[in-house]
């Protein structure tokens, strides 16, 4: 699962067969991270998969 943890951010990484471009999570760590200076992070729990996000406070 540790290798699948660190692709699922990678452009065009799917793991759909017949369909899926694989771009939105890749586009939202862009967002997050090169666009506000924050994370994104995954981790698998019993109740499925938990996404984190983190930005710094502006203030």
């Amino acid at each position: 699962m540790a290798l699948l943890k660190n692709k699922i951010f990678d452009a065009y990484f799917t793991t759909k067969i017949k369909s899926g471009i694989g771009i939105g999570l890749y586009m939202s760590r862009v967002i997050v991270v090169d666009n506000f200076s924050g994370s994104l992070h995954v981790k698998n729990t019993l109740e499925g998969a938990l996404f984190t996000i983190e930005v710094p406070m502006i203030g």
